[in-house]
């Protein structure tokens, strides 16, 4: 913004320069962004506070903050920033989004449910209309809505097969369920994706030994012509930890039978 002030000699008038604040803002928001790559967030914490002092209605400062806070664990502050970002930009479904993820650290589920539909009614690009649908499902996963949250993920999966979050999150569905070679497969395509993963290799590898002891028992339970009450108690127990609970309870009725 440029300024004209008048010097003290008639008809002459010096240029001055005043920093726009909605400009500074913005620079001191490239600066904490810089500084947040870098790995210095506490820097970066400063920079984003100070945009937000200079242009208090900057929804990006306000995000940007909001967000940082939340990865360094301030959730409190985060949420308060986020919730001004959303009420500064209501159309920016990526403010949306970090909102409601900081709701659901708060066991907020309801509030962190219409956070992520709202993103979704906003028409967001795909990146993050699956991040939403995720949301989604893992926060109907925690109200014991099952069947909602496996829709959530086909949807994402419909779009991209080949979705690591989707796939790991259907096949934990189907751990719990009791379907292990249905969480294999799905575990199988997500370490296609993610290798490095670990954790899932080790459920993967966890699973294969279960199913394969569950079908050595049945082998071997079908063609006992004799009474076997700890080899039906030790399937029932291997049936409960595949989450299999009535054939598990089926099972250990077998055993008490056989005593």
């Amino acid at each position: 913004m440029l300024l004209l002030i008048a010097s003290s000699a008639p008809g002459t008038a010096l240029p001055a320069t005043v920093e726009d604040p909605a400009a500074a803002a913005a620079a001191r928001i490239r600066e904490g962004l810089r500084l947040e790559d870098e790995g210095r967030q506490d820097e970066a914490v400063g920079k984003f506070g100070a945009a937000i002092d200079l242009h208090p209605g900057s929804a990006e400062g306000h995000f940007r903050l909001g967000e940082l806070l939340g990865r360094m664990g301030y959730r409190g502050d985060s949420r308060l920033h986020l919730r001004d970002a959303v009420r500064l930009a209501p159309d920016r479904p990526e403010i949306r989004i970090a909102l409601a993820q900081i709701q659901e650290e708060f066991f907020d589920h309801q509030a962190a449910l219409e956070s992520f539909e709202a993103a979704l009614s906003l028409q967001p690009d795909q990146r993050q209309r699956h991040i939403a649908l995720i949301g989604i499902g893992q926060v109907r996963e925690r109200l014991g809505r099952f069947a909602g949250a496996r829709e959530s993920y086909l949807l994402v999966l419909k779009e991209n097969p080949r979705s690591p979050a989707a796939l790991a999150r259907i096949g934990i569905l189907n751990r719990n369920e009791g379907d292990l070679a249905g969480a294999i497969r799905s575990w199988e395509l997500y370490l296609e994706l993610r290798p490095e993963n670990s954790l899932v290799d080790s459920w993967v590898r966890e699973d294969r030994s279960l199913q394969a002891e569950l079908n050595r028992f049945r082998t071997e339970l079908g063609e006992s012509a004799g009474p076997a009450p700890e080899r039906w108690v030790t399937f029932g127990e291997l049936l409960r930890d595949a989450n299999r609970f009535e054939e598990a309870l089926q099972a250990f009725q077998k055993g008490v039978d056989q005593v």
